[in-house]
């Protein structure tokens, strides 16, 4: 599936050696803004992870220096409010999203935020504060979860 959104694609001021090249801070900005332009992405959506979608052996071994390079990110998105996880293929070159697949079989890495959120609700269970005094552990600035 192409969205068809708008999008004023830039010239790349940071210019790509090699196919296989990691992404730049800029092409995360340029995916990041792609994906916003198509509408798709709402307030409670997080971007958990970009990666480079490699291209094929044979385009990577018929590369020559100073040849334009096709760039596309794999974007792993978390749709908290409808327990869905988004696997998208983004196309820089063209800047639009070529594929976008919702997947409720799966979860992401956690964030930091809600690893955090886990951990202070942990410490704020009285049934966990109630086996930790069993065992005569008062002080939960002392437990390391």
């Amino acid at each position: 599936m192409t969205s068809h959104a708008h999008y004023e694609t830039n010239t790349l001021q940071q210019v790509t050696q090699h196919p296989l090249d990691p992404l730049t801070e800029e092409e995360v900005n340029q995916t990041t803004q792609i994906l916003n332009a198509s509408g798709r992405i709402t307030p409670r959506m997080r971007i958990m992870a970009y990666s480079l979608h490699e291209p094929s052996k044979e385009d990577v071994l018929a590369y020559q220096p100073g040849q334009p390079v096709q760039r596309e990110v794999f974007v792993v998105i978390r749709d908290h409010e409808r327990q869905l996880t988004i696997e998208s293929l983004v196309s820089l070159s063209d800047a639009t999203i070529r594929s976008w697949h919702e997947r409720g079989d799966v979860q992401p890495a956690l964030t930091y935020p809600e690893v955090f959120s886990a951990m202070q609700a942990t410490f704020d269970d009285a049934g966990f504060q109630a086996v930790l005094a069993k065992r005569g552990i008062t002080d939960l600035a002392s437990v390391v979860l």
